[in-house]
């Protein structure tokens, strides 16, 4: 269903599916991004609010608990996504389902942490030959960039905190058993 922000117009917008979350906007404002379970699998689909017209974004079957997010401009879709040969790789996608491609190329147990303020970055948690770092990784051009790396056997915590107006963002590194350190990294 939608309606306006005064309660006003509530149309049903979808009887077709069952959702499970919703997950964003499309940068145009016209398709709403949201997960969906169909016979029993977990799937991305997008809606467009005037039409109804229902649109499934890919073909990879989702668990219930995958992460999900659209970019803050609206035009790309992230999710977390588990195979044998891989594990928690990061796919992007754009908000129209296409652009498909894996986003963490080269990276392993890869944990999506959050966008950079400009929103054309996403920061990823992840380890490339055996030792754990923080990259950034451009969502146009794809490029990964190496922002933080961690001594071996040390981990990098999930916590990272923007600083307001800025592109720098503090983080937690672990230098002994239940000891850590803060530090701050700037973007280029």
């Amino acid at each position: 269903a939608r309606m306006r922000w005064d309660g006003s117009d509530n149309q049903v917008v979808t009887r077709s599916l069952r959702p499970i979350e919703y997950v964003g906007w499309s940068s145009d404002q016209e398709w709403m991004i949201i997960r969906s379970v169909v016979d029993k699998l977990t799937f991305l689909f997008r809606i467009n609010v005037e039409t109804g017209n229902v649109e499934q974004l890919m073909d990879d079957q989702l668990s219930y608990y995958n992460l999900t997010l659209v970019s803050p401009d609206g035009k790309w879709v992230i999710y977390d996504f588990e195979t044998p040969f891989t594990i928690n790789d990061i796919i992007q996608i754009r908000s129209d389902g296409s652009g498909r491609h894996r986003a963490t190329e080269g990276l392993y147990w890869s944990t999506f942490l959050t966008w950079s303020p400009d929103g054309e970055r996403m920061i990823v948690r992840a380890t490339k030959d055996n030792r754990e770092g923080l990259y950034s990784i451009r969502l146009e051009s794809g490029v990964i960039e190496t922002l933080v790396n961690s001594l071996p056997g040390r981990m990098i915590s999930n916590y990272m905190y923007w600083i307001p107006d800025t592109d720098c963002f503090a983080y937690s590194l672990e230098v002994g058993i239940q000891e850590y350190l803060s530090d701050v990294t700037c973007l280029d």
